[in-house]
């Protein structure tokens, strides 16, 4: 569920859909997927830090994992508007603002585009005598 209360439908790669499959086996449809009640606010820093520390790897919040996740798709020349909707934006304006940056060949595109030839190269060659 996005921030908003609307519902939000993720597209998922096969690893992910392998794990959840897996750890809904025997579930109906409507129940919990976790069992333990939800974090509070003061819970989830020590439960990520723990979770971090189990898989060797450094501390990470959840905004961090949001943010690797939208920029990694970006990187990889996803659209932006099907990384809003991943991410439950309405529009594509505030995937463009921080991660549009990360587009393939941002850089090497947005430099030539905006400049125009001031003729230093000159095609023809005079004669020597």
């Amino acid at each position: 569920m996005a921030k908003n209360r609307n519902t939000l439908h993720l597209a998922l790669p096969d690893e992910a859909v392998t794990f959840f499959t897996r750890h809904c086996k025997g579930r109906t449809f409507d129940s919990l997927m976790f069992h333990k009640a939800p974090w509070g606010a003061g819970q989830q820093t020590a439960r990520m830090m723990t979770a971090c520390e189990h898989a060797r790897i450094p501390y990470m919040n959840f905004h961090g994992c949001r943010h690797t996740y939208a920029s990694r798709l970006v990187m990889k020349g996803v659209p932006l508007t099907v990384v809003a909707g991943q991410l439950g934006h309405r529009s594509i304006e505030m995937v463009e603002k921080h991660y549009g940056h990360l587009t393939p060949n941002y850089v090497a595109s947005t430099i030539p585009d905006a400049l125009t030839p001031i003729g230093l190269l000159n095609t023809r060659r005079t004669k020597r005598k």
